[in-house]
């Protein structure tokens, strides 16, 4: 009975639930870690994001300049090389799907009036360019009476985590002198 009595005394002196949960430190790496994890969470998705997409441009820029290099060493090309060289880039691209690639290839001839226009192009998931139509080079590339094998390729680049990154397109080009002639004839038989 005595100690009936006395009992409001003891829970006097305990500790309040909200002073005992204030002090406790049992679950503050728990919390810690809910109000972290969600950010470094993002930052891991967007390193990963990052380097693919680096990779991507990398091998998108090593296309553009491989087929601009094999077209301006050969003698001469035909369709049947352009074909091979073209569909050679799926190679350069993989492991990244080749339809999402457009690879457009062409000699472009600047005249004694400096006039650059196209001799002849060909394409990969793209449209060539116009036989005869006029083009303009960066400044100081035209040399007039002489030729340029231009590449240009484009990359349709959807991110993994398209729900954080939005899609992107890249696109590289390249120009080389002819090696052997000063021209690169396309032969038509």
């Amino acid at each position: 009975m005595k100690a009936r009595r006395f009992a409001f005394l003891s829970r006097m002196t305990r500790p309040s639930m909200a002073s005992r949960f204030l002090r406790d430190r049992r679950a503050a790496s728990a919390v810690e870690f809910a109000m972290i994890a969600p950010v470094a969470l993002l930052v891991l998705i967007g390193e990963y994001t990052l380097s693919d997409a680096m990779t991507t441009k990398r091998k998108l820029t090593i296309t553009a300049h491989t087929i601009a290099d094999l077209v301006a060493r050969a003698p001469n090309v035909d369709s049947n090389f352009m074909t091979t060289v073209l569909n050679a880039s799926a190679q350069i691209v993989a492991p990244y799907n080749l339809s999402n690639t457009s690879v457009i290839v062409a000699e472009l001839t600047t005249d004694n009036s400096g006039n650059t226009t196209v001799t002849w192009s060909n394409a990969l998931n793209a449209t060539a360019l116009t036989p005869g139509a006029a083009f303009t080079l960066p400044t100081g590339m035209a040399v007039n009476g002489a030729s340029l094998i231009y590449t240009s390729a484009s990359f349709n680049y959807t991110p993994a985590s398209g729900y954080v990154f939005k899609p992107m397109v890249f696109n590289s080009t390249f120009y080389e002198n002819p090696r052997i002639g000063s021209t690169v004839p396309y032969n038509t038989d």
